[in-house]
C-alpha cells in the first residue's frame, strides 16, 4: 500500500529535479582521425534552457575503436566549442583489439547559466593513433535533459 502512495505522489509544484525537456540525436557515419588533439565526432545536440538556473544532464554513447590495441583514446564533451571537462575529458577508452568496436559512455550535469541555445558535442582525442567511430551497425547517441533547479 505504501508503494502505491509513493508512486502516485510525484513532485510538488515548484520543487526542483523535474525533467522539463529532452533533446536527443544520433550519428552513424563511419569516421576516423589520427589527430594528436581533440576532433569533433559529428555527434552533437543543442538545447535552449527555459531558466538560467536549470541544469542540463548530458548522456552519450559512442562506438569507438583504435588502430593499435591497448592504446588510449580520450573522449570529452564540448559546450559551444569549448572543452567542458578539461584535458582528461569524460573518460579514456582502451581497446584490447583493433578489430573490436567498444562503447565509450559518459554523463555529466552542466550548469549552463543561460537561456540561450547551448550546443553540446562529443569529441575524441586519438593520441596520434587512428581512432574510428560509428559505422553501418554502430550508432552513437547523445541525450540532453533539462532539469529544473
Amino acid at each position: 500500500m505504501a508503494l502505491t502512495y509513493l508512486k502516485s505522489r510525484g513532485l510538488a509544484s515548484g520543487v526542483g529535479g523535474k525533467v522539463l525537456q529532452v533533446v536527443s540525436a544520433t550519428f552513424s557515419t563511419q569516421s576516423e582521425s589520427t589527430s594528436a588533439s581533440y576532433v569533433a565526432t559529428g555527434l552533437t545536440a543543442s538545447i535552449t534552457p527555459s531558466s538560467a538556473s536549470n541544469k542540463i544532464l548530458i548522456l552519450y554513447s559512442l562506438p569507438l575503436r583504435n588502430s593499435t590495441a591497448n592504446i588510449n583514446v580520450v573522449h570529452s564533451i564540448f559546450k559551444n566549442g569549448s572543452n567542458l571537462l578539461g584535458s582528461y575529458g569524460a573518460g579514456i577508452l582502451k581497446t584490447d583489439s583493433t578489430a573490436t568496436m567498444a562503447t565509450a559512455t559518459a554523463n555529466y550535469l552542466d550548469s549552463p547559466n543561460t537561456t540561450s541555445s547551448t550546443t553540446y558535442a562529443i569529441y575524441v582525442n586519438p593520441t596520434s593513433v587512428t581512432a574510428q567511430w560509428c559505422g553501418a551497425s554502430a550508432t552513437a547517441s547523445i541525450t540532453l535533459l533539462e532539469i529544473a533547479a
